[in-house]
């Protein structure tokens, strides 16, 4: 997702590679065709994020250069939450993001088929791994398309909010 203005609808991107056992170098020349070393990142703990994009330039070293060029570009937004500068009693003590998001925008991913990172790294292996139609391989990456588009877009829900409060002084 790619966005000029906090404010503009976003631009989304997605890559699921066809058919690669291991799709790390894919992913990393996607991503340093649409992240550039200006702007900034925005993610939800930047260590997990980090630590994933480290160990793919580890093994597909000419990536290396462009990592370290977007180090400093990460914005965590998790900070305010684990950190408890924000707290509502609805988080009953998590501050994960699908925690979070319905409590500050309302939005949630109860009607989506994929509903947590844990089972859209399962629906990903078992649409590599497993035999299966092209209709339902289809079905899973759109599954897997949509939960990532809410996981993405539920940042700038997020930050929106946080700006908002900022600006109201709050």
């Amino acid at each position: 997702m790619i966005r000029k203005d906090l404010f503009q609808e976003p631009e989304n991107f997605h890559y699921i590679d066809d058919g690669i056992v291991d799709p790390r170098k894919g992913i990393l020349e996607k991503l340093q065709e649409w992240i550039l070393p200006e702007g900034t990142i925005v993610c939800f703990n930047d260590k997990f994020e980090k630590r994933c994009l480290d160990e793919s330039a580890a093994i597909f070293t000419e990536y290396k250069d462009w990592l370290k060029s977007i180090q400093d570009n990460f914005l965590d937004l998790a900070t305010p939450f684990w950190g408890y500068e924000y707290y509502h009693p609805d988080q009953k003590g998590s501050t994960s993001l699908k925690t979070i998001l319905p409590i500050i925008t309302g939005k949630n991913y109860k009607n989506l088929k994929i509903q947590s990172g844990q089972m859209a790294n399962s629906e990903f292996l078992r649409a590599k791994t497993e035999s299966m139609s092209e209709n339902e391989r289809k079905e899973v990456e759109k599954n897997l398309i949509e939960y990532c588009k809410l996981d993405t877009y539920a940042m700038i829900l997020i930050l929106r909010k946080i700006k908002g409060w900022i600006e109201a002084g709050l």
